[in-house]
C-alpha cells in the first residue's frame, strides 16, 4: 500500500496530474522497448537462431535499458529510487519466488490436463528428441532467459514503477485496473487481435495482469509475481506450447492443439480462450491462499530507521 493509503494522493487535481505524468512516462519506456526491440532483431533472427552469447547479451541489454528508463521514471515523476517502492516488507523473497513460480505452473498444468483429457491436444515430440542434445539445451537456455529477463523487466516497469505511481496517483483498484489495461492494449495495438474481437482481446489479455497486480500489492514484494509470471508465460508458450506455434527450435513440445477456440485460445495465448480464464482462476486462489489471513506482507515489516534526535523526551 502506498503512503497516502489507499485512495492515493486525494484523486483531486494533484492525482490527476501524478497519474498523467505516470502515464506518459510509461508511454515513452513502451516506444524505445519496440524501437529497440525492432533494432535488435538481426541479431536474434537468421538461420540456426541466435547463439548462447549473442542471445544472452540481447536480452540483458533490453532488460537494462528498461530496468533504467524504470528507474529514471521513478525518480522524475515519484521522486524515488526504484528500489523504494519495491524493497520494503519481504524478508523471505526466495519463498515468494518459488511459491509463486509452483503457482504458475500449477494453472498451466491444469490447463494441459484438461486439454489433453477432452482430447484437444496433441504431443507430436520433445525438443530433446527432434534435436541434437547441444541444439536441445541450447533452446532451453534461450527460450528460458528470454522469459526471465522479459519477466524482470516487467515487474520493474508495471508493478514497481507503474502501480505504485498509479496507486498513490488515483487508488489502489484504480491503479490495478489500469496498469492491467496498459499491459494488453499496447499488445493489441502492436500485434493485432486476431480473429478476436478487440474488445474481448483487451479485456482477456488484461485478466492474468490483473492478477499479478493484487498479488504485487498483497505481498509488497516483487519476487511473487515474478515467480508466478516467468512459470505461466515459459511453460505456456515454450515448454508445452499451448499456442501450437510452429517453432524451428523446441525447447519444450511440439503440439498440436485442436479444440475449439472459445476454450483452448488461439495462437495469441491461451489468454484469449477459457483455458486462461481458468488458469487465472487458479492463480488467483494460489495468491489468495498464498496471503490469507490478512497482508502477509506486514508480518515480516522491517522497523522504521531509528533517529536519536528525533525521539527524545522533552526532559533531554
Amino acid at each position: 500500500m502506498s503512503e497516502h493509503g489507499e485512495h492515493g494522493v486525494a484523486g483531486g487535481p494533484r492525482g490527476a496530474g501524478l497519474g498523467i505524468k505516470a502515464l506518459a512516462a510509461f508511454l515513452i519506456i513502451i516506444v524505445v522497448n519496440v524501437l529497440l526491440g525492432r533494432w535488435l532483431e538481426p541479431f536474434t533472427g537468421g538461420e540456426g537462431g541466435p547463439s548462447v552469447l549473442g542471445g544472452t547479451l540481447v536480452g540483458v541489454l533490453k532488460m537494462a535499458v528498461q530496468l533504467l528508463l524504470a528507474w529514471l521514471a521513478a525518480r522524475i515523476v515519484l521522486g524515488k529510487h526504484l528500489h523504494e517502492e519495491i524493497h520494503k516488507h519481504y524478508t523471505s523473497w526466495w519463498a515468494d519466488l518459488l511459491v509463486g513460480a509452483a503457482l504458475g505452473a500449477v494453472a498451466i498444468l491444469a490447463v494441459v490436463f484438461v486439454n489433453w483429457a477432452a482430447g484437444w491436444l496433441t504431443v507430436e515430440t520433445w525438443g530433446w528428441q527432434a534435436l541434437p542434445t547441444g541444439e536441445w539445451l541450447r533452446a532451453l537456455y534461450l527460450s528460458f532467459i528470454g522469459v526471465l529477463f522479459a519477466a524482470v523487466a516487467e515487474e520493474a516497469v508495471y508493478r514497481a514503477y507503474l502501480l505504485g505511481a498509479l496507486e498513490k496517483a488515483w487508488g489502489k483498484w484504480a491503479g490495478v485496473i489500469i496498469v492491467s489495461l496498459a499491459f494488453s492494449v499496447p499488445r493489441w495495438l502492436l500485434r493485432g487481435a486476431g480473429e478476436t474481437p478487440w474488445p474481448v482481446f483487451v479485456v482477456m489479455f488484461a485478466l492474468p495482469s490483473l492478477v499479478l497486480a493484487w498479488a504485487f500489492l498483497r505481498t509488497e514484494s516483487p519476487w511473487f509475481p515474478l515467480g508466478i509470471g516467468l512459470a505461466w508465460d515459459w511453460l505456456q508458450r515454450d515448454f508445452f506450447n499451448l499456442p501450437g506455434e510452429e517453432k524451428a527450435e523446441l525447447a519444450g513440445a511440439l503440439t498440436r492443439v485442436h479444440g475449439p477456440a472459445w476454450f483452448v485460445g488461439t495462437t495469441e495465448g491461451i489468454e484469449l480462450g477459457l483455458a486462461g480464464v481458468l488458469g487465472v482462476g487458479i492463480l488467483a486462489l494460489g495468491v489468495w491462499l498464498w496471503t490469507r489471513g490478512g497482508h502477509r506482507a506486514v508480518e515480516h515489516e522491517l522497523p522504521p530507521p531509528h533517529h536519536p534526535g528525533l525521539h527524545r523526551g522533552k526532559g533531554e
